[in-house]
């Protein structure tokens, strides 16, 4: 990447612009605060979060049939809500979740058909939204450097993830040791050396390449290979959460 491409050029015009206009007003929702009209339901055995339409939803308190089972190997399960998750009068979803094994939770998705469940999808993650409206929404960070959000869509009876451009960071955090940052994917050119213990936000994320920002604002990319552990990884923050 040679030069700052159109999508990224967007991208931050549009940052600069919603900067400036919020200047002195509260700060944009992200996340799952993006969601304030869904009701939460925390699963701390399983690790898991949801978030659900309470008008379109029925929260369950039965224990999961194979409960017993693998619980024998550590995993805790459990079938905690029963939902529209394509609109009201479009058919119901069981969800189970679970803790994975080697604690990776996420959340399996069962459609009712005939009175039988049919599993649709696993998807992987801590927090999951269900507005109900044909989207699923994800993040957490575990078996993934930073807290990963995802969009799930429906289609062709099943829910496919929505392939995004760059994934969003968001993390302010230092340095843990000094790191230069590079103005392209090429890592030749040098924007800015910094010191260990530097305050940067780190703002998106390409594969192995995240764009970080300086105090000052200055950008540039940064490489940390996959899978680098916490102390290993030369931003603090950024590191494989996983086995």
């Amino acid at each position: 990447m040679s030069r700052l491409s159109p999508l990224l050029f967007m991208f931050f015009s549009l940052l600069y612009a919603g900067t400036s206009a919020g200047e002195g007003k509260k700060a944009a929702l992200e996340g799952m605060e993006a969601f304030p009209g869904l009701k939460m339901l925390g699963l701390k055995n399983e690790g898991v979060t949801l978030y659900y339409d309470p008008k379109n939803s029925e929260v369950l308190n039965v224990k999961h049939p194979n409960a017993d089972d693998l619980g024998e190997g550590g995993i805790y399960i459990s079938r905690p809500l029963r939902t529209q998750l394509l609109g009201t009068g479009k058919g119901y979803f069981t969800i189970d979740c679970d803790s994975g094994g080697s604690w990776d939770p996420g959340c399996t998705v069962l459609q009712e058909s005939n009175g039988k469940l049919n599993e649709v999808i696993r998807i992987p993650g801590l927090r999951f939204a269900f507005p109900g409206n044909g989207n699923i929404y994800v993040e957490g960070h575990n078996n993934t450097m930073f807290n990963v959000r995802q969009k799930y869509e429906w289609r062709d009876g099943s829910f496919s993830a929505v392939k995004q451009p760059f994934n969003y960071v968001g993390l302010d955090t230092t340095t843990r040791e000094p790191i230069d940052i590079f103005t392209t994917q090429d890592y030749k050119q040098i924007v800015a050396a910094l010191p260990k213990g530097s305050s940067i936000s780190v703002v998106l994320n390409q594969g192995e390449h995240y764009l970080v920002k300086t105090p000052f604002g200055l950008l540039g990319w940064v490489r940390i290979r996959c899978c680098a552990m916490q102390e290993a990884s030369p931003i603090v923050g950024i590191y494989y959460a996983g086995d």
